[in-house]
């Protein structure tokens, strides 16, 4: 049987009363803040970790960066310049080191060069020389049969290693524009002549194609040739060193 305060309730309900309205001490029949310090306390330990989740015992401080911030346009960390003069031995100079002067130059050193070979072996020929005798004497003044120049004698410079692949590099300039040509001789050593330049049509017509050959020189071998053919000058001139300048308002003058 329900307790007689209950049956009370239930009757003030029916009657559309507020049980509460009537009874002061009907709120405060349970203290919840009571109940909640005294039942969560047992249950509100902290569940067991491991140690090293818990972090580093002392942690470094990053220290700040401070970023300076400058204006993008502002007229910071100038180097003050002055117009550089070009005088006319400048322009000179630039146009005796242009790639088409040179080839030009060591074309033209060329012809003398066998020119000058074919007067020494006239005047050292005398009467009743044989065609072996003539070839022996080409020979020795670095000429084969056809009036060519030996290309070893001809391109390097014993006083420059460094010249000495610069002349190789002129020379095969002239070759691929068919102003100069290799040929080989019986005993496998290339000899270069000048050449005429064949035009397209003409060269299909005679059959004439080009070929490709690529021509490696290191330093041990560049003292080889010159110890084994006896080089003691260049025929082509030594060209001085040019010393480069700084950069100019008008760019690189050499």
């Amino acid at each position: 049987r329900a307790p007689a305060s209950t049956q009370s309730r239930s009757r003030a309900t029916q009657n559309g009363d507020n049980p509460d309205d009537d009874d002061p001490e009907a709120g405060d029949m349970l203290d919840w803040s009571h109940l909640g310090a005294f039942a969560c306390q047992q249950h509100n330990s902290r569940p067991p970790i491991p140690g090293f989740l818990l972090g580093p015992l002392s942690v470094e401080k990053r220290a700040r960066r401070v970023i300076q911030r400058r204006a993008p346009n502002a007229n910071r960390d100038l180097v003050e310049t002055q117009p550089e003069i070009l005088r006319p031995e400048d322009i000179e100079r630039n146009e005796n080191s242009s790639l088409t002067f040179l080839c030009a130059r060591i074309m033209e050193r060329l012809r003398d060069a066998a020119a000058a070979g074919m007067d020494a072996c006239e005047a050292e020929a005398w009467e009743g020389i044989t065609d072996e005798e003539v070839t022996m004497l080409m020979r020795k003044h670095g000429l084969n049969a056809e009036g060519g120049m030996d290309l070893f004698r001809f391109v390097i410079n014993p006083r420059s290693f460094g010249q000495t692949v610069e002349n190789m590099f002129y020379v095969s300039f002239l070759i691929r524009d068919g102003k100069a040509a290799i040929t080989v001789d019986e005993n496998g050593l290339p000899f270069l002549g000048e050449a005429e330049p064949l035009r397209r049509a003409e060269a299909v017509k005679k059959d004439v194609s080009k070929h490709q050959a690529i021509f490696a020189i290191d330093m041990a071998t560049w003292e080889e040739l010159i110890e084994v053919f006896d080089i003691r000058e260049p025929i082509i001139e030594h060209r001085e060193e040019v010393v480069q300048r700084a950069v100019g308002a008008r760019g690189w003058y050499s």
